[in-house]
């Protein structure tokens, strides 16, 4: 079954996109070159052969913030 159509105002996305990208792209991109988790192992409470763990990242960007969540 294939989703609804989903409205967006194209112009809006790509502002956001635009200027979010340049700090999320350090961030990936620092996560990335870290060995911090190397040897880390993931315990899942349900185990499932279908998800592969390829990168854990973790930032302390204020997305909310960014994002003027409320």
């Amino acid at each position: 079954m294939m989703p609804s159509k989903v409205e967006y105002d194209e112009e809006a996305l790509s502002a956001w996109l635009t200027s979010i990208f340049p700090r999320v792209s350090q961030i990936l991109d620092t996560n990335w070159k870290a060995k911090t988790f190397d040897n880390y192992e993931v315990f899942w409470e349900e185990e499932r052969s279908d998800i592969d763990l390829w990168r854990k990242l973790q930032t302390t960007f204020d997305f909310k913030e960014a994002n003027k969540a409320t």
